[in-house]
C-alpha cells in the first residue's frame, strides 16, 4: 500500500504536468492528485482482495494459481479500475459524461 501511495501520487502529478505543458484542460490540481490517489488506492485494495481469493479458489480446484489467477485478476482489474476511476471522478464533481 505504501508503494501505491507513491506511484499513484506520481501518476497524478505527471498527468497534471502533462496537462499544463500541453495546454489541455484539467479539473484542478487537487482533483488530479487526490482523484488519482484515491482511485489508485481503491483499485489496489480490490486487486489484493481478488488476488487472494482467486489464488485460493484455483488451488482448491487443483489448478496452478500462477497460471490461472493472472489472466483472471487482469480481466477483473481492467473493469474494476475503470469503474473505480469514474466513480472517484464523479465523487469529486468532475463531469465524466462529456
Amino acid at each position: 500500500m505504501g508503494f501505491s501511495v507513491v506511484v499513484f501520487t506520481l501518476t497524478g502529478a505527471l498527468g497534471l504536468a502533462f496537462s499544463v505543458v500541453a495546454g489541455k484542460a484539467y479539473p484542478g490540481a487537487g482533483v488530479m492528485l487526490w482523484g488519482t490517489l484515491s482511485a489508485g488506492l481503491l483499485a489496489t485494495v480490490i486487486a489484493i482482495v481478488f488476488s487472494y481469493y482467486i489464488a485460493i479458489l484455483t488451488s482448491r480446484f487443483g489448478l496452478d494459481p500462477d497460471n490461472h489467477s493472472v489472466p483472471i485478476i487482469t480481466s477483473v482489474m481492467d473493469l474494476a479500475g475503470i469503474v473505480v476511476f469514474l466513480l472517484v471522478l464523479a465523487a469529486f464533481g468532475v463531469n465524466v459524461g462529456g
